[in-house]
C-alpha cells in the first residue's frame, strides 16, 4: 500500500499592511493587483488579513477576510 501525501501549496499570509481600494487590493512589495470578478463587492470594506496561494504555473488565489465599515447618516 502506498500513501501519498499532497505537497502543501506554495503560499503566504499577510496580516496586515493591506489596503483595498474596491475592485484592487495592494500588496507590500508587489503593489496593486486586481480581483478578478468582483465587480465592487469590497468597496468600504477594510481589509484585515490576505492570504494568497499559488495555483498551477501563473495563476493564484487569494482568500480575503475584511471588515465592513457601515455608515450610518443621522437626520435631524
Amino acid at each position: 500500500m502506498v500513501v501519498r501525501v499532497a505537497e502543501p501549496a506554495a503560499g503566504f499570509t499577510i496580516p496586515d499592511s493591506v489596503r483595498l481600494d474596491g475592485t484592487r487590493l495592494y500588496v507590500p512589495k508587489v503593489g496593486w493587483v486586481r480581483l478578478a470578478g468582483n465587480h465592487g463587492r469590497y468597496l468600504g470594506c477594510l481589509a484585515k488579513q490576505v492570504r494568497l496561494r499559488k495555483e498551477g504555473d501563473e495563476h493564484w488565489e487569494i482568500f480575503l477576510s475584511a471588515r465592513t465599515l457601515w455608515l450610518q447618516h443621522r437626520t435631524k
